[in-house]
């Protein structure tokens, strides 16, 4: 990109697919009772790092959806629709057992 002139033009976004995945209880509806806010985030985090074009550098460490950073970092010119109860207001994940998969709030307190 640099060899091209484009390097400082460009939107460079490095992004991972899950967290460390070492966790005190694994992410299991039969664990649900005990698993703690820490437990989430190991399984469920991921990294998430952009490089913009006018080169500020801001740190973040907030909960969000990989979605919302994505449409925010690409579509900046565009109004985000605000949180409603249909499209989930209170982030969340899915704990398995089996196959089959249960909605988990992971605003969850320490158990």
């Amino acid at each position: 990109m640099r060899e091209v002139g484009m390097y400082n033009e460009a939107i460079v976004i490095l992004q991972g697919d899950h967290g460390s995945r070492i966790t005190r209880l694994e992410p299991l509806t039969k664990n649900s009772a005990r698993l703690s806010k820490q437990d989430l985030t190991d399984s469920f985090s991921t990294l998430f790092a952009v490089k913009f074009p006018d080169g500020q550098e801001h740190y973040d460490t907030t909960t969000r959806s990989i979605e919302d950073l994505l449409a925010e970092t690409l579509f900046s010119d565009i109004e985000m629709v605000e949180p409603t109860a249909e499209n989930e207001s209170e982030p969340f994940v899915y704990l398995t057992k089996k196959g089959e998969f249960t909605k988990f709030p992971y605003t969850n307190e320490v158990h």
